[in-house]
């Protein structure tokens, strides 16, 4: 009782009103604004643009003209092609799928920094859409105010700022997510079908919306899905030749899956097993080594295999119970993005839509305020806990377990907002 006195002292003061607290968000979601703007267009300069992730899919398709294969290790196509470039980068092959190869085909004529340029446009443009969309569908509003208001909190969102200043697929993700779920409130199936296969295609998403699906048996965007997805693979097998491709599907995959499952900014659901067991010791393009909570590899394997997929697929079965078509849709999109097999700080951009929704759900419910406060600590950990986790681990090598969570905050707030979300449909 004691903490909830104090909890209700504290939101019901009147010594900082709704009104400051309101005018201080806004101001900070400017400033973010702004931060966000300035590293966008920082990361054209001349000695950041090639530190890009877009690099090696500007190498990718470029390794076409040479008659060689995209998937060679990236630091390989960037001294056949780019051998005046001096900035160091990772010594093995692209984990893109080869559909990518396909999609970026028409910035094929483009030197890198115009590609580098056009693709941060392309972003803006895809985040603006998103942020349309998620006004207009979960805020169930046309207002201008509001589809600004929203498109300024994607824009000063932590996830969308290091998809601009890396140059990812990230924001491309984040609007084929809003199309998803457009389509899925509106029942457009043919929408549906369109957008995951694209979204499979890019980015190996939506694995648990499918599933779903075929319990549903909504055959019609599955099957819209799969076509999409077996098309572009095919097209991809008859630009970069069968041999190419099953290099990327036999060795790349695994050989890039296994790497990555040791780094400690990868966020999957899947990394966990090897955080609590094994413990995370990579190579040296990556400096952060992390001991385990257990020592205990022998339950990696159970952890990832079978407990991992239990709990995904009870997630599933708490989604489908859900009424509301949008915590469906946004409950879906938040899950696919945490079971991705490599999931950055960027990728979690999707979770905006969720956060626009449990914003939606806690102004229905007036803002009771231990659902506040949850949504609002989960909401900060989501946009700023990389940050923050950032500037406290440093140049440090070697972290301690405990340490380590915090490089894992961004993941743990949309966790949290995901659950929130559950609770607030449930209370409504």
């Amino acid at each position: 009782m004691l903490h909830q006195t104090f909890i209700h002292k504290l939101c019901s003061s009147q010594v900082i009103s709704f009104r400051a607290v309101r005018a201080a968000l806004i101001l900070m979601v400017i400033g973010m604004c702004f931060k966000t703007a300035h590293s966008a267009l920082g990361s054209l300069a001349p000695d950041l643009i090639y530190r890009k992730d877009l690099l090696q899919d500007f190498l990718m398709i470029h390794a076409l003209d040479l008659g060689k294969s995209p998937y060679l290790n990236i630091s390989e196509l960037k001294t056949m092609l780019l051998p005046q470039v001096s900035t160091e980068i990772f010594g093995h092959p692209s984990p893109h799928p080869p559909q990518v190869v396909l999609f970026l085909l028409p910035f094929r004529w483009m030197s890198y920094e115009t590609f580098a340029t056009a693709w941060l446009v392309s972003e803006v443009i895809f985040v603006m859409f998103a942020a349309q969309l998620a006004a207009r569908l979960l805020l169930e509003s046309k207002s201008k105010r509001d589809t600004l208001l929203v498109a300024a909190v994607f824009f000063a969102a932590s996830p969308v700022r290091h998809s601009f200043i890396v140059g990812t697929f990230s924001s491309l993700l984040l609007f084929l997510s809003a199309l998803i779920m457009f389509a899925w409130i509106r029942n457009r199936d043919v929408l549906l079908g369109l957008t995951l296969g694209m979204a499979c295609s890019i980015k190996f998403f939506g694995l648990t919306i499918g599933l779903f699906l075929l319990w549903m048996r909504r055959l019609t965007p599955l099957w819209i899905a799969s076509t999409i997805y077996f098309v572009s693979l095919v097209g991809a097998i008859y630009l970069l030749t069968p041999t190419v491709v099953m290099d990327y599907l036999q060795h790349v995959i695994p050989a890039v899956e296994k790497l990555y499952r040791s780094d400690s900014n990868n966020q999957s659901l899947w990394s966990l097993g090897q955080r609590l067991f094994v413990g995370l010791y990579p190579p040296g393009a990556f400096l952060l080594t992390i001991p385990p909570l257990i020592s205990f590899p022998a339950a990696e394997p159970f952890f990832r295999i079978v407990f991992l997929p239990i709990v995904v697929f009870l997630t599933i079965l708490r989604i489908a119970q859900c009424k509301d078509l949008r915590v469906q849709a946004v409950s879906f999109i938040s899950l696919a993005t945490l079971v991705t097999p490599l999931l950055w700080a960027h990728g979690l951009s999707t979770f905006l839509l969720l956060s626009v929704l449990v914003f939606q759900y806690l102004r229905k419910l007036s803002f009771p305020t231990l659902q506040s406060l949850v949504g609002f600590f989960s909401f900060v950990l989501f946009m700023a806990g990389g940050d923050f986790a950032s500037n406290i681990i440093g140049d440090r090598s070697h972290v301690s377990f405990a340490m380590s969570l915090m490089v894992c905050f961004p993941a743990f707030g949309a966790s949290l907002l995901l659950l929130l979300l559950f609770h607030l449909e449930r209370k409504a």
